[in-house]
């Protein structure tokens, strides 16, 4: 028969941070990660969460895993050990620092969730990485077991996020044995990552095609002055799977600041992992003009150096000038194909 605990979180609450309550803010954080994966997890479904079991029976681990349900009506949480029989309930327990409720609800169900398996081992290397956000702790909270294997799940972008942070710890590891679990852990969320790229842009690219084939059909031919580049270039936004391919992209290019990595011109927006365009690729300043738009020597017209390299360049500049299928109309005093267009009625 395991130990049954009766625990009100609002007991927890200031804990000192003297060394002599280390025990007490053990316990606190044991019983908080209950409630962190509660707070996340749908109301009145049981959760085979990824928390390890804190029982040593003789001295040895539990080999368990905790399952957590929260009470639909009361919110009140009952959790058991899948092996010992350890269990409790947690009560008080909303608004406390180990409610994430609000992170639930922030998520967009839009949105496609990836799943990475890793064994017991590999989400324990997980759970020793001291990062500070709460989303990395959101992504571990979430984490379930399913016939013995941890599966973690997140966004394309939030499994992005966490590979980024892994190839940090990786650079700074010492341990060969931890650096070669991490490593594995990396090389599989790359390939699940690398295979959502092939998937994730389809729709963006059938859209950029459709408006290439209408404009073709109305008789758009690029006048190349430039107009659209130098006038709103700077304003560009790469997509998370743009930006993915610019940082994976393994040559320099040409630009007009010399030859450069596609990367060293873009910043990334951490929150969204997008990537704002134009930075200098030495000073970090902003641009207010495109770097891979040249003037054509002798010529009124600019060519761009990216143009061949349809895996760079950005899908605004691949479907300009329409958005959502339509054109947009008010380009049609920045570009003059657009101007003939409306003139001959084409549009």
């Amino acid at each position: 028969m395991g130990n049954i605990y009766i625990t009100d979180m609002t007991h927890f609450a200031g804990i000192p941070a003297d060394s002599e309550y280390a025990a007490a803010r053990k316990v606190a954080d044991f019983f908080g990660s209950i409630v962190s994966v509660a707070s996340i997890s749908p109301a009145g479904e049981l959760i085979e969460s990824a928390l390890f079991c804190r029982r040593r029976p003789n001295r040895v681990p539990c080999a368990g895993h905790l399952q957590v349900q929260r009470d639909k009506v009361t919110d009140l949480i009952t959790w058991h050990c899948s092996q010992c029989d350890d269990q409790g309930q947690i009560s008080n327990w909303k608004s406390s620092i180990w409610d994430l409720s609000q992170f639930k609800e922030n998520c967009s169900a839009k949105q496609k969730i990836l799943r990475l398996n890793l064994t017991r081992d590999e989400f324990h290397e997980l759970t020793t990485i001291p990062i500070p956000v709460s989303l990395y702790k959101v992504l571990l909270f979430q984490t379930t077991i399913i016939k013995g294997e941890y599966i973690l799940k997140a966004t394309l972008e939030e499994l992005d996020f966490l590979q980024q942070q892994i190839a940090c710890v990786i650079s700074v590891e010492i341990k060969p044995d931890r650096r070669r679990i991490l490593g594995e852990i990396y090389e599989r969320m790359d390939i699940l990552l690398e295979e959502e790229d092939q998937r994730d842009p389809k729709l963006f690219e059938e859209a950029n095609l459709e408006a290439m084939a209408r404009l073709k059909e109305l008789g758009f031919h690029c006048q190349g002055c430039g107009n659209c580049c130098r006038g709103l270039g700077f304003e560009l936004t790469l997509e998370h799977y743009e930006t993915r391919r610019w940082r994976n992209f393994s040559k320099v290019v040409p630009s007009t600041y010399g030859y450069y990595y596609p990367s060293d011109f873009m910043s990334i927006i951490a929150a969204a992992d997008c990537a704002d365009l134009w930075f200098h690729p030495e000073t970090e300043e902003e641009l207010f003009r495109c770097p891979f738009l040249k003037k054509v020597r002798s010529q009124n017209r600019y060519q761009c150096l990216i143009y061949d390299l349809p895996e760079l360049r950005p899908g605004a500049c691949k479907s300009f000038p329409m958005k959502d299928g339509k054109f947009m109309a008010e380009m049609i005093n920045i570009c003059p194909e657009l101007k003939r267009l409306k003139q001959k009625g084409s549009m």
